[in-house]
């Protein structure tokens, strides 16, 4: 057997191959400390030594049990409809006025259990209308 071999134990279909790590790196690593290029040296990773992994000690988080996570695909429609808008009245808004707007409407989406489909240029027009009468 080769010391590469050795090294890298082959995995079989639906195993997986992780690293060993002490106690003190796999706290460093949660912690923020340890990172990708404290991992990485010239391309090659520091820790050759792999182990089959149990499947009850891999975590997936499910989609539905990270309930704070941000829906990016709502923000990037929310932010492309608000310039969309803007562009087709000839408004201008400052950074901050579009920061508020994308807010209260993320939040309002999240309270209105709505999709990046659900989302309307009249919304956003409202949106950009109800902060200019509150403005006055």
């Amino acid at each position: 057997m080769s010391v590469r071999a050795a090294l890298h134990p082959s995995a079989e279909k639906g195993q997986v191959l992780v690293p060993h790590f002490s106690a003190t790196e796999k706290k460093s690593i949660a912690n923020g400390q340890l990172g990708t290029y404290g991992l990485m040296r010239n391309g090659v990773t520091l820790k050759t030594e792999c182990h089959v992994a149990l499947s009850d000690s891999l975590h997936f988080p499910d989609k539905h049990e990270a309930k704070d996570q941000a829906d990016t695909i709502l923000l990037k429609v929310l932010m492309a409809l608000l310039e969309q808008c803007l562009a087709e009245s000839g408004e201008e808004l400052s950074a901050e006025n579009k920061a508020k707007i994308i807010s209260t409407l993320y939040s309002f989406a999240g309270q209105m259990k709505m999709t990046a489909t659900d989302l309307t240029p009249a919304l956003i027009r409202t949106a950009i209308q109800i902060m200019y009468e509150q403005n006055q």
